[in-house]
């Protein structure tokens, strides 16, 4: 990014480009409008900042946090401070699944004593960190994060911001209970803590398959501040989703306008890709993967917004987080406004779309969209707290365009 005075205008022109060629693509539709009320979400008595990424476990009934300030990470960085604050990765008490305060309800996962120390030598390795479990403190930045089960076994896997003094090294850490069953009294000692390698420099969001397959979203490709940015005027494509597992497949979905969000359907036949800049979801067959064939593009559904995040929600819908101007965004995000109008998307697995706005702006630059029963949980990697929306009943018709290339 750029620093100084000329940041937010830097980022902000960068957007309104991408913002202009995708916005003729959108066509008109009837929006729905969502009564949401905010919760200030509080750890150790401090409100908790920029929930950029959430999951939902339906059966212990909880819904993950990840969290940290991002905000003052970049003034920390900016001073040169080698001690970086973190955040972490947090639980809501499934008794507080409700638009009511949460203070003492939030629960912090157990983390190794290790994390910090092992993180400093981190190369290309996996294998567990051993050390003794203790609360979590700020030792992580977490970013994009999966949850997968495989029996009791419940995986949640996320993409971990370190500096290393250098730069920005993303790392692929997994938190594995083997018997979490939705404690009570809030233990959760049966955590472990597993490295598994590094990610690409740019690293923006994943889901893991069930036969184990990893799928990354990176919304560049190059690694460099400065290579960002000429990437951003003159080269909008370089973005990539990429496909690895344990059995040696390791392929790269190029072309892409910043790949961000990604998720699946929910019997994995289809891949969704949110290119933020394009203002679209890009839909793929993933049917060739299974013969170690790159999925193949199906269709592309235009949106009224940058998508961000996507949630698979229990209906088989897809939710996807939208920022509604992304030059006003861009701004909020580098400080240079106040707030940043959202908006989400409802998409049916034939590719059908409702559009939610939220009736008052009361969580600026919403990056993810949960659905659990009736609610609507919303977070902000730039804001405070969480937003709760009544959710309207499934009643999607198809509002845009979707081309088949």
């Amino acid at each position: 990014m750029a620093t100084g005075r000329s940041k937010p205008l830097y980022i902000a022109l960068i957007l309104m480009s991408a913002s202009s060629l995708a916005a003729a693509q959108a066509q008109a539709a009837t929006f729905k409008t969502l009564t949401c009320t905010h919760m200030d979400v509080k750890v150790n008595h401090a409100p908790l900042i920029g929930i950029e990424d959430m999951a939902y476990d339906p059966q212990t009934e909880r819904l993950y946090l990840s969290a940290y300030d991002r905000r003052k990470v970049a003034r920390e960085l900016k001073a040169g401070q080698t001690s970086l604050s973190g955040g972490g990765i947090f639980a809501l008490n499934p008794a507080s699944l409700e638009p009511v305060p949460l203070r003492g309800d939030i629960q912090a996962i157990s983390v190794l004593e290790s994390v910090r120390e092992s993180g400093r030598e981190f190369g290309n390795f996996s294998g567990k960190i051993s050390g003794k479990a203790r609360p979590l403190e700020n030792t992580i930045r977490p970013h994009g994060m999966s949850l997968s089960r495989h029996g009791p076994a419940l995986k949640l896997s996320f993409i971990e911001r370190f500096f290393n003094g250098e730069g920005l090294v993303p790392r692929l850490l997994t938190l594995i209970d083997n018997g979490a069953e939705g404690r009570d009294d809030g233990s959760q000692d049966s955590w472990v803590l597993s490295a598994q390698g590094s990610l690409p420099c740019a690293a923006n969001d994943m889901i893991i398959m069930r036969d184990g397959t990893h799928i990354i979203s990176s919304d560049h490709k190059a690694c460099t501040v400065r290579g960002q940015r000429r990437e951003n005027i003159f080269f909008p494509k370089r973005a990539y989703v990429r496909f690895e597992n344990e059995a040696g497949l390791s392929l790269e979905l190029g072309g892409l306008s910043f790949a961000n969000g990604v998720a699946l359907s929910a019997d994995e036949s289809l891949l969704y890709v949110a290119e933020t800049r394009k203002k679209r979801l890009s839909v793929y067959d993933m049917r060739p993967l299974k013969s170690g064939e790159l999925p193949t593009l199906e269709r592309y559904i235009h949106l009224p917004g940058g998508p961000d995040n996507l949630t698979l929600g229990m209906d088989g819908y897809v939710y996807a987080a939208l920022h509604t101007h992304l030059m006003r965004f861009g701004l909020f995000r580098a400080g240079g406004a106040a707030s940043a109008s959202s908006r989400v998307a409802r998409v049916s697995p034939s590719g059908e779309v409702e559009i939610f706005d939220m009736a008052k702006n009361i969580l600026s630059g919403v990056t993810v969209a949960v659905p659990i029963g009736s609610k609507l949980w919303l977070g902000a990697a730039y804001d405070q707290g969480l937003a709760i929306c009544d959710l309207p009943p499934v009643t999607a018709k198809n509002q845009y365009k979707r081309d088949v290339p």
